[in-house]
């Protein structure tokens, strides 16, 4: 019996494996490059099954993710050049990046066919070559079937010791809904833009895109999809999305389309076609990570939200108090990089959360998973000192190590600080909306130390270290007992992932 083990909020396990292609992969169970360069994300894998069984993950939420078209347009640049960026950026096969740039290519198509092969082995047992081990993971279809597949008791432990790996299936983009992908993207089809008006519910054109996209819906509810990331780094002309790019990225990508802008008519009836409960199917968790602010705002103020829970899956802090607060000078890429090159302790973009939202998703008994993006989770000040003071401590593992999980575990302490401070909020709900979100293998740049899953047993060891430090001087944590301390963190690498799962999963 062993509660030592891990859940994953985000993540996608499958995403290079389906873009690389057949003739380059063996299926989930592909790594590309085992040495890791750390300025370039794509080199490496950071999550695949050998590395979710050296992790202990036991638990993992895959997102289907198709890749925005936005991804393959490179500014000022076409052609050879442009592909040799992308190439750079992803390491994916040209004939793939080719079809990713066809105007005729289909979002939901693709995500049809990565949704296939991760089907392919599911419940089969696995022989992992690389670690020598036996594995097989489920694709499961509700709390019950996880509880029964991976033998947890009354307390959320597990009972056995064979490799067993639950999937949870979610879909990052409400792009992927779309039977094209030029009808999501910037300037890609003219005659979409003429044609479709996204406010125009009346618009005949309209209605049949929006029919399209709920027998979509009803693919996705029928395939057990659990949560949908509504909006991802491009405009979908259904929501706007924050700006999420960092400097270098921006430089070669354009997201600042609409990235202000609020749900469409059109965006709001998908949102509430997913979250529809009718015909017995449960409905579709939205996960607010990446929306823009105003359509944050009028999702939680809408009567058909509120007994739905919300899921950040993959996010951190911003240090501001209020929603609107976090959206000063974050109106275009150059106003948010000057605002982050000011930041101290946290990324103070309004891709994060204020301290209103997360008050807002907790009483929802919602989920915050908390990514071990770099760029994501802390400051640049913070940021810069670490950095300094691992390069006073190259010969100090242990030390460099735990100074990269610090970020990780003032994200935490914040969150409860907050929830702590509120009036009437319960003292003993605190630390019950946390969970871990890495969002690894989504092209992102981890903190160093914990670049992959299989590094969770070492991030785990040193949060419980700065929570037994810290007993003192943080709030929250006054008095706590060793065994209370061992406990939260528990919570927060698994147990409350199971208990969502347990009361939405159903």
């Amino acid at each position: 019996m062993t509660n030592q083990f891990f859940a994953d909020l985000h993540s996608h396990i499958t995403l290079f494996p389906y873009n690389m292609g057949k003739e380059n992969t063996e299926g989930m169970l592909y790594s590309r490059n085992p040495l890791i360069r750390e300025d370039i994300a794509a080199n490496y894998t950071q999550t695949d099954i050998p590395k979710i069984i050296d992790g202990g993950v036991r638990i993992v939420f895959a997102s289907l993710y198709p890749i925005e078209k936005g991804f393959m347009r490179i500014r000022g640049s076409d052609g050879k050049l442009a592909d040799d960026v992308i190439k750079l950026m992803t390491n994916f096969p040209q004939e793939r990046i080719n079809e990713l740039q066809t105007d005729s290519h289909s979002y939901f198509h693709d995500l049809t066919l990565e949704h296939a092969m991760i089907l392919n082995e599911n419940e089969k047992e696995l022989n992992i070559k690389c670690n020598n081990t036996k594995c097989k993971y489920k694709i499961v279809t509700n709390f019950n079937d996880l509880k029964q597949f991976l033998q947890l008791d009354s307390n959320y432990a597990i009972n056995n010791t064979e490799n067993k790996i639950a999937i949870v299936l979610t879909i990052e983009g409400g792009h992927s809904l779309f039977p094209r992908s030029t009808e999501g993207i910037k300037d890609a089809d003219d005659k979409f833009e003429a044609e479709i008006n996204a406010d125009d519910l009346s618009n005949p054109k309209t209605q049949a895109l929006l029919t399209t996209i709920k027998q979509n819906i009803a693919w996705a509810k029928s395939n057990n999809i659990f949560s949908l990331t509504f909006a991802h780094h491009f405009y979908n002309y259904l929501c706007g999305q924050s700006i999420s790019f960092t400097q270098i990225i921006d430089w070669m990508l354009d997201q600042e389309d609409k990235s202000r802008k609020g749900f469409t008519a059109m965006g709001k009836e998908v949102v509430k076609e997913l979250m529809r409960k009718d015909n017995g199917q449960r409905p579709i968790i939205i996960d607010v990570k990446h929306l823009s602010i105003a359509s944050r705002q009028w999702f939680y103020t809408q009567d058909f939200t509120q007994n739905i829970p919300v899921i950040a899956s993959h996010t951190a802090v911003n240090g501001y108090k209020t929603m609107n607060e976090s959206t000063v000078d974050n109106d275009t890429h150059t106003a948010a990089q000057k605002k982050y090159n000011k930041s101290l302790n946290y990324n103070n973009w309004d891709l994060n959360l204020s301290d209103e939202e997360i008050v807002i998703i907790a009483k929802r008994k919602g989920l915050i998973g908390v990514s071990v993006d770099q760029r994501v989770v802390m400051g640049k000040q913070r940021l810069d000192d670490i950095k300094k003071d691992n390069r006073f401590n190259l010969c100090n593992t242990k030390k460099r190590n735990k100074s990269w999980s610090f970020p990780i575990f003032d994200t935490i302490i914040h969150i409860a600080t907050v929830l702590n401070n509120t009036p009437n909020f319960p003292k003993t709900e605190i630390w019950d909306t946390m969970t871990m979100g890495s969002d690894f293998d989504g092209l992102i740049n981890p903190v160093n130390a914990y670049r992959t899953v299989a590094d969770y047993p070492a991030l785990r060891d040193n949060l419980l270290i700065w929570f037994k430090e810290s007993r003192n001087s943080a709030d929250v944590l006054i008095g706590k007992t060793d065994a209370e301390l061992t406990e939260i963190v528990i919570k927060i690498t698994n147990k409350n992932c199971i208990k969502f799962l347990e009361q939405n999963f159903v």
